[in-house]
C-alpha cells in the first residue's frame, strides 16, 4: 500500500491520499507504521482518502487485524478521523476494521470528500487545499511511501 501525508497547517488537517493493494500483512504493517508516525500524534484533524485502495482481505482477517492492533496497544492521537472510500465493500471493510480497532478518537467514513470536510467541520475552502497533489506551495507536504 502507498501513501502520502499533507499537512496542512492553516487548517490543522493532516490529509493522506493511499493507494493500492491492501491484503492482512500490508494493513498490520500500514497501521504499525501509522502509530508511529509524528504527523499522526499532533492532535490534529485527518482526512484519509482511500478511493483507490483495492481490498484483498476477507472479513475474519479484517477482524483478527483489528483485535491484535487493538491488544498492541498502537495507537494515533488524532482529533478526528475521517476516512473517504469509494464503494460498499471498501465503506464495510473501513467501519469493520474501525470497530474492531476501537480506535478512541471520533471517526467517520463517507463516499465523498466535500462530505467528510463537512463532518470534520472544515470551512469549504478545504477540498482546495487538499489538492496540494496540483499546487503544493499551497501547504507544507511530508511524503512517505512504503
Amino acid at each position: 500500500m502507498n501513501f502520502e501525508l499533507f499537512l496542512i497547517d492553516r487548517m490543522n488537517l493532516v490529509f493522506m491520499r493511499t493507494s493500492g493493494r491492501v491484503d492482512l500483512h500490508g494493513l498490520m504493517e500500514t497501521q504499525r507504521f501509522l502509530a508511529e508516525e509524528t504527523l499522526l500524534k499532533s492532535s490534529l484533524d485527518v482526512l484519509i482518502d482511500a478511493r483507490e485502495i483495492d481490498f484483498s482481505i476477507r472479513a475474519e482477517q479484517v477482524i483478527s487485524a483489528g483485535r491484535a492492533l487493538r491488544a498492541s496497544r498502537a495507537s494515533h492521537d488524532v482529533k478526528r478521523l475521517a476516512i473517504v472510500v469509494k464503494d460498499d465493500l471498501a465503506f464495510g471493510i473501513t467501519r469493520m476494521f474501525m470497530v474492531f480497532r476501537q480506535i478512541g478518537n471520533e471517526y467517520s467514513v463517507h463516499r465523498t470528500i466535500p462530505l467528510a470536510i463537512e463532518w470534520l467541520g472544515l470551512p469549504a475552502a478545504a477540498e482546495e487545499a487538499i489538492t496540494c497533489q496540483k499546487s503544493p506551495q499551497r501547504c507544507s507536504l511530508k511524503r512517505r511511501a512504503s
